[in-house]
C-alpha cells in the first residue's frame, strides 16, 4: 500500500500520489450522498403536501389543534424541513461536482466544496424549528414531542454548523 506524500509547499495530499482506489471510494461516497439527497428532496415535499391536505379537511378545521400554537409549530417545522432538504440537494450536487473536479485535478474543487459545506450548514440550521417544536411541545404536553429528540437536533446544530461554515469559508478563500 502506497501512502500519499505531502507537498512541502502547502502540506496537502498530492493528487498525483493519491491512490486511485481512494478516488474511486470518494466518487462512490459522493454518489451515495447525491442519491440520498435526491430521495429526500423528492419525498419531503409530498409529506408537506399531505399535511396541507390534512389541515384542509373539515374534521381538522373543527379540532382544537387547528387554532393552537402547536399547529403553527408543526407547520413551521414542516416547511423548514422541506426547504432544508432542497438545500441539502444543492449541497449534494455541489459535493458531487467538487468530487469530479478533484478526480480530474481541477483546482475548482476547493471552492465548490466550500459552497457545498455552507449549504449543508444551512440545512443543519433549519433543524432549529424541529428542535423548538420538540422542546416546547414537551413543556405543553403536545403529542409526538420528545425533549431528547429536540435536544439531539439542537446539539447537531451546535456541533456541526460552526465547523462546516469555518471550513467552507476557508476552502472558498484558498
Amino acid at each position: 500500500m502506497r501512502i500519499p506524500n505531502l507537498n512541502a509547499d502547502n502540506n496537502t495530499v498530492s493528487q498525483k500520489n493519491f491512490p486511485k482506489y481512494l478516488k474511486i471510494c470518494l466518487f462512490i461516497v459522493a454518489n451515495s450522498f447525491l442519491a440520498y439527497s435526491v430521495y429526500w428532496a423528492v419525498r419531503i415535499p409530498f409529506s408537506t403536501y399531505d399535511i396541507l391536505m390534512f389541515i384542509s379537511l373539515p374534521i381538522f378545521k373543527n379540532s382544537p389543534m387547528s387554532q393552537s400554537f402547536s399547529f403553527l409549530l408543526i407547520m413551521f417545522q414542516e416547511f423548514a424541513v422541506a426547504i432544508g432538504f432542497l438545500l441539502n440537494l444543492i449541497a449534494a450536487i455541489l459535493a458531487f461536482q467538487s468530487t469530479i473536479h478533484y478526480i480530474k485535478s481541477n483546482k475548482k474543487w476547493r471552492k465548490t466544496l466550500g459552497r457545498a459545506l455552507v449549504f449543508e450548514a444551512i440545512f443543519f440550521i433549519l433543524f432549529i424549528p424541529t428542535s423548538i417544536h420538540h422542546i416546547v411541545g414537551t413543556v405543553f404536553s403536545m403529542a409526538g414531542a420528545d425533549v431528547f429528540v429536540g435536544l439531539s437536533y439542537l446539539l447537531q446544530v451546535v456541533l456541526i454548523v460552526p465547523p462546516f461554515i469555518m471550513l467552507g469559508r476557508n476552502l472558498k478563500n484558498n
